[in-house]
């Protein structure tokens, strides 16, 4: 049976000292991201820094802030949702993808579709373009997030050395560019295989549609959200597999007590399931 995902349970309420409460409101109707489904000790300590980064002395002076700049809602959601991120992260996971899962899921398709959910600053999308590049393997991968500001750096698609560590050095030499101040640059190759857009998993349909990917990862992601929110995104994520598909989660993940019949484990260690059957119930 597959563990119930643990977390921290809590809620944003309106009762307590210091409520967030209107300033996730404002950030809802100024930006359309709402954060009521995010674990509260996150949300809190994340607010709390960036008033801190903006000088605002009480929970009031940073409310108006927020309801009077369009910025500066978009900065509280960049913080809120930080991005921790490095190519090849955890390399057993893309090892296994590398030499195992990537060519036996070509082998019955024309071509692969990756949903890379939660996808920050686009390392993981593009780690996942690269295996495919190096395999020939024809496939695109579309990498979503909420943070306009985390795709805009995906977009450019330039990083800090070190967020190469675990890149295997024959794919940073064949899909990397150096740029000098200890910066490299995803090849173009590469960078034509990724699609980067907009999304939450929590307030809207999987893109493009339902059984669409081969691959669904979505990462360190659920952690962050309460109990309701995590069974809404996660039975969105299942939808969007295909059947027979790869779904990847963070390595203190698991798949929500309500979806576990519908996958198998590949590798407990790696946090990868297969998908048993399509969003239309068609065993894989």
């Amino acid at each position: 049976m597959i563990p119930e995902l643990s977390v921290q349970q809590g809620s944003v309420s309106a009762s307590e000292p210091e409520s967030l409460e209107p300033v996730l409101a404002a950030v809802r109707e100024t930006i359309g991201l709402d954060f009521s489904g995010y674990r509260t000790a996150t949300v809190r300590r994340r607010v709390r820094n960036r008033m801190l980064r903006v000088g605002a002395g009480s929970i009031a002076e940073y409310l108006d802030l927020v309801r009077t700049s369009t910025d500066e809602a978009l900065r509280l959601a960049e913080t809120i949702t930080i991005k921790v991120s490095r190519f090849y992260r955890n390399r057993s996971v893309f090892d296994r993808f590398r030499h195992d899962l990537l060519p036996a899921l070509a082998m019955d398709r024309p071509r692969l579709a990756i949903w890379v959910a939660g996808c920050g600053c686009g390392e993981e999308a593009y780690t996942y373009a690269m295996l495919l590049e190096e395999s020939g393997i024809q496939g695109t991968v579309v990498a979503t997030d909420i943070d306009v500001f985390a795709l805009a750096a995906a977009e450019r698609a330039e990083y800090p050395i070190v967020s190469i560590a675990e890149l295997p050095s024959d794919l940073a030499a064949k899909f990397l560019t150096p740029l000098g101040d200890n910066r490299v640059a995803v090849t173009a190759d590469v960078r034509d295989r990724v699609r980067f857009g907009r999304h939450d998993v929590i307030a809207a349909a999987a893109p493009p549609g339902p059984g669409t990917f081969a691959i669904v990862s979505c990462r360190n992601v659920l952690i962050y959200f309460q109990r309701s929110a995590q069974v809404v995104a996660f039975a969105l994520l299942r939808r969007a597999l295909e059947a027979g598909g790869v779904l990847v989660l963070g390595e203190a993940e698991w798949p929500a007590p309500s979806e576990a019949d519908a996958f198998d484990i590949v590798s407990q260690r790696s946090r990868i399931f297969r998908a048993r059957a399509g969003p239309d119930g068609r065993r894989a």
